[in-house]
């Protein structure tokens, strides 16, 4: 069978094996999860992305979010293909727009642990988002990670084995996972806030972490809690973005008073151009039907080894799509980044050269720092000898 891709950016469905001799099962999963989904680098979407990105960087307001945050990657069997879910409420990916940035500072699966570096890190990007734009937005946007919550993976370390350990960037016109955030919980105390603000000189000293246990039982105490619930619009938001704060705000109460979630794409359809920095988890929920799937692997387990076997079949191919698909839209970044510093060019030209896997791979699995000036060390070492061996050589020769 042949599947024909709608856009080059577009996945295709594949064939995956999922042989079991031992449960008499002998076949193949057509994994159409990536069908309709824009991931792939695209060179003529990273081209338009560099252009607008020259035009408007300066212009971009930075967002601050702090919630409780999970990934939902939802799939749907029909007979011996998977398709990703049509939710009702809202999609589990959505199409990010132009001039829309997205940075997600906790990796997949891991579980974020707000501290007080956050508060000076987030102080820093408040106080000088320039020079945050200029990192963000350059071959060094690695280090990002200067900027990322402390972390733990805790009982999801299971999964930390099926995805690589990279950040989430999410460059404009390509699809991006609808994460899922909730900004109040049912704790008697906290000590961190939630909410959505404008980083800029006046919120440089919004503290994201408190110093102390503060209530968190009425309605009242959670509305409290929120950002957009303590602040005036007018000291979380710029001038020019009142009117827009002032619908966050009202999002953020009616999913407090109402104890619903709220999903990343409804954030950015009201705020609009822009960067994200996201301080939430990242729990990753595999969902077959609507039911959470984990890797099973207790024998005490009521499900027989077949059933077993075919959901860990299922778990694997779903965690292995979103990883692909958040690796892939890394290189769409890279490559966005990295021809900034190029004089301007018109929309038809062509970026050379264009980043390969290979070279991609190299540049974010570097060895330890230490590491690697220690076999540049012995490189050089060894260039040196060849040199003075080569040098004696010709002397005799002559």
């Amino acid at each position: 069978m042949e599947f024909l891709k709608k856009n080059k950016c577009m996945g295709i469905c594949t064939d995956t094996n999922i042989d079991g001799k031992n449960y008499g099962i002998n076949g193949n999963i057509i994994n159409c999860l990536l069908n309709n989904v824009c991931y792939i680098p695209d060179q003529e979407i990273d081209n338009n992305n560099i252009i607008d990105l020259m035009n408007n960087k300066d212009n971009l307001p930075v967002y601050i979010i702090q919630a409780h945050g999970s990934y939902i990657w939802g799939m749907d069997l029909l007979d011996t293909t998977l398709f990703l879910n049509d939710n009702d409420d809202e999609s589990f990916v959505f199409n990010n727009n132009r001039n829309t940035y997205i940075v997600d500072t906790t990796p997949l699966c891991a579980i974020q642990q707000t501290s007080k570096n956050d508060n000076i890190n987030v102080k820093a990007i408040s106080e000088n988002t320039t020079h945050f734009k200029n990192e963000l937005f350059s071959d060094q946007f690695n280090k990002i990670f200067d900027y990322k919550s402390n972390y733990n993976f805790g009982k999801l370390a299971e999964a930390r084995n099926y995805f690589k350990f990279e950040p989430i960037l999410g460059p404009p016109k390509y699809s991006f996972p609808n994460k899922k955030l909730k900004f109040h919980d049912n704790n008697n105390i906290y000590e961190w806030d939630m909410g959505i603000y404008e980083a800029m000189d006046a919120t440089k000293n919004i503290k994201l972490k408190n110093d102390k246990d503060l209530d968190n039982k009425t309605l009242p105490d959670k509305i409290h809690r929120t950002w957009n619930g303590h602040y005036n619009i007018d000291k979380l938001f710029s001038s020019k973005n009142q009117e827009k704060g002032a619908r966050i705000r009202n999002l953020i109460l009616d999913s407090i008073k109402n104890n619903k979630s709220i999903y990343l794409q409804q954030i950015v359809n009201i705020l609009g151009d822009g960067i994200y920095v996201l301080l939430t988890c990242s729990k990753l929920y595999i969902q077959l039907d609507g039911d959470n799937l984990t890797p099973n692997k207790s024998n005490k387990s009521k499900i027989s080894k077949k059933k077993k076997y075919i959901n860990n079949k299922l778990y694997e191919i779903g965690i292995n799509t979103v990883n692909e698909f958040i690796h892939n839209l890394k290189y769409g970044w890279n490559n966005m980044v990295s021809h900034l510093e190029l004089p301007q060019r018109t929309r038809n030209s062509k970026i050379k050269p264009y980043l390969t896997k290979n070279k991609f791979d190299l540049f974010f699995n570097r060895k330890p720092k230490i590491e690697r000036l220690s076999k540049l060390l012995k490189t050089l070492e060894k260039r040196t000898k060849r040199k003075h061996k080569n040098k004696r050589r010709t002397v005799k020769k002559y």
